[in-house]
């Protein structure tokens, strides 16, 4: 079964699931539940229509409206749908706490219809307030065993998961641009999912992106939303901007009287494009023996195990968002090892960024997007 089918049906039963949930809102009546949920996903789905259609204007008024209204529309059922869940699986706590000890317990008490509705407005409110006041940034020092003196203070700024398109336009990425110039970092590092639209359609949204600058360069892979966007245009895209794609590649770069070997692999999406767009690592990491410092770009964090056997001692990620807000932000630990911040995996460092920007709703409740800045400096670690 393809993927658009199973989406579909997917789609489908959680609708009916979270309308089964919304009737019990208004008891007296329930069709009203119905009506409000199925409004959300007919929002919804309207606006990824006009998202994807080729005639769109990302710059209409139509457009922007749509964009808004529906992707704040996705935040708030995506909260609701999370508290559904929590409700079911509270229920099923007390219904199995029963059999033990019986005492007197109504299901429909779990509802609780105004304190729901009123949580998850709270939520996405705040959540939205959070997501247009841009990213936080984050300062992290790195301490690597033997480092060359030459690279004690190097700073790198990660970019990663902005998603340039229907909410984060010009203002947004120019002040993106700002912040990262005013840390003054020596090398960039942009870890894929840059936008989510074709090229063409948001080239005055890119516009900012020419001034990002660094002594060391800019270096770049792919995350799996180029692929859903034309990965080809936007690597000529990356290319125009000056920046190094690296795309199973690497480069060595000369620091004082040291160097550094900084390599990337595309993102595993990459296979629906062609074959040398499938991630490499062998072929990555070829010509790295003769570097004291080896940086891996890597959108998925996931490929840390190889990473660390090839010899690289820092891993630079993004994708997971960090789930990009609470609740869900609860769940991604069940689905990532290493999904935000700095870990440790033997003599791998690997630092997952939660994203630039955001995908989606603007929502980033207690989850808020980020541009790091790694510093490195000789040291030990202790685990």
């Amino acid at each position: 079964m393809s993927r658009i089918p199973v989406f579909f049906i997917l789609l489908g039963l959680l609708t009916a699931y979270t309308g089964l949930h919304a009737q019990h809102l208004w008891p007296a009546h329930p069709f009203w539940g119905w009506i409000g949920i199925s409004f959300f996903v007919g929002l919804m789905m309207i606006w990824q229509r006009v998202h994807r259609a080729d005639q769109s204007d990302p710059e209409s008024l139509r457009y922007k409206i749509l964009a808004w209204s529906g992707t704040i529309a996705m935040g708030l059922w995506a909260t609701f749908l999370f508290f559904c869940f929590a409700i079911d699986l509270g229920s099923l706590v007390l219904l199995a706490a029963q059999t033990i000890r019986p005492f007197p317990f109504d299901g429909h008490a779990l509802h609780l219809p105004a304190l729901l509705i009123l949580t998850c407005a709270i939520f996405a409110v705040l959540g939205l307030v959070q997501a247009v006041r841009g990213p936080r940034v984050i300062q992290v020092k790195i301490p690597i065993p033997n480092l060359p003196p030459a690279l004690e203070g190097f700073r790198i700024a990660l970019l990663s998961d902005l998603h340039i398109g229907p909410t984060i336009g010009a203002p947004y990425v120019s002040d993106v641009v700002n912040r990262t110039l005013a840390l003054k970092p020596d090398l960039i590092a942009v870890t894929g999912d840059l936008a989510d639209e074709n090229v063409e359609k948001i080239a005055a949204q890119t516009v900012p992106l020419t001034r990002l600058k660094a002594p060391h360069g800019i270096y770049y892979v792919t995350g799996n939303h180029e692929y859903y966007w034309g990965a080809e245009e936007w690597l000529a895209k990356v290319s125009s901007l000056g920046w190094t794609a690296l795309n199973n590649d690497n480069r060595t770069l000369q620091v004082k009287d040291s160097n550094v070997f900084i390599a990337g692999i595309t993102d595993e999406q990459g296979e629906i494009l062609s074959p040398e767009h499938v991630p490499d690592m062998t072929r990555a990491a070829r010509g790295s023996e003769k570097s004291p410092f080896r940086i891996l770009l890597s959108h998925r964090p996931g490929v840390y195990a190889e990473a660390e056997k090839a010899g690289f001692q820092l891993q630079l990620s993004g994708h997971t968002h960090g789930g990009q807000f609470f609740p869900w932000s609860l769940v991604i630990p069940f689905v990532h090892r290493f999904y935000k911040d700095l870990n440790r995996f033997r003599q791998l460092w690997v630092y997952v960024s939660s994203g630039t920007g955001y995908w989606g709703p603007p929502h980033r409740f207690l989850v808020p997007s980020e541009i790091t800045l790694l510093e490195l400096s000789g040291g030990t670690w202790r685990g």
